[in-house]
């Protein structure tokens, strides 16, 4: 389940350890959703993931916190997975609410204070 609180700001994540397949059976799992019309579970986590892993420091966040499990080699590798997962990209009302306010609070001021204040000491 994926849910975010915008009270504490805290995103959570189911853990995803990334295998050789695990591109393709995303994949699958997704065009499965779409065309049974079974909810859109993976595709939404396949969103979220694209929108947070753009870097290798966005990924050693996500691995640090045991969110994802690299058995893929190279952080590149894990990237570039992500990067073109959801093509169609069709958001529901709330994830669309659950997504504006992710990005609101960490383009705001107070985040990117708290941020830098947290690296320096």
């Amino acid at each position: 389940m994926i849910t975010y609180d915008r009270k504490t700001r805290r995103l959570c994540l189911p853990k995803l350890a990334v295998y050789d397949n695990t591109e393709d059976l995303l994949r699958n799992l997704i065009a499965m959703e779409i065309t049974k019309r079974h909810g859109r579970l993976f595709a939404k986590y396949g969103i979220i993931m694209e929108e947070l892993i753009k870097t290798e420091d966005d990924l050693a966040i996500l691995e640090k916190d045991n969110i994802i499990e690299n058995n893929l080699g190279t952080n590149q590798s894990l990237i570039g997975m992500w990067e073109h997962m959801c093509i169609d990209k069709r958001y529901d009302e709330r994830m669309a609410l659950m997504v504006n306010a992710i990005m609101v609070d960490y383009s705001s001021r107070w985040h990117r204070w708290r941020v830098e204040f947290h690296e320096k000491y």
